[in-house]
């Protein structure tokens, strides 16, 4: 089965599975991501640049999910390095923050979604 087929399987199952089993089985489904993205956040070294509720040497990521939509945020932890050549807001954080980089991590789909999820879990 192709990647992206079944990622889309995956999703509607998990979709499924709450209708199906209540909102107990989807609750501890997205307590599980949370705690995913927070392992990443953490083993991928975002925490050393960046913070949540607070201001370290790359923006502070509380209410980033209001800021920006979830296809930019994807697309920017996806293409970093694209985006900052091709994209105006992203050119000016490059520029905001003394054109310190932000690494390209090798993240795929499943380590995006979590790594938002949590980044969105502590924004509340």
């Amino acid at each position: 089965m192709e990647r992206k087929t079944k990622i889309a399987f995956a999703a509607l199952a998990t979709a499924w599975i709450a209708l199906v089993f209540g909102p107990g089985v989807a609750g501890a489904q997205n307590a599980a991501l949370i705690k995913r993205g927070q392992t990443l956040f953490n083993s991928r070294g975002c925490n050393i640049c960046h913070g949540v509720g607070k201001q370290n040497a790359a923006p502070d990521l509380k209410g980033v999910g209001q800021r920006r939509s979830k296809e930019w945020l994807t697309k920017w932890l996806k293409e970093t390095d694209t985006m900052l050549t091709s994209d105006s807001v992203a050119m000016g954080m490059l520029e905001t923050y003394r054109y310190q980089k932000m690494p390209k991590f090798k993240l795929n789909a499943p380590e995006i979604e979590a790594l938002l999820a949590f980044i969105d879990s502590r924004s509340e």
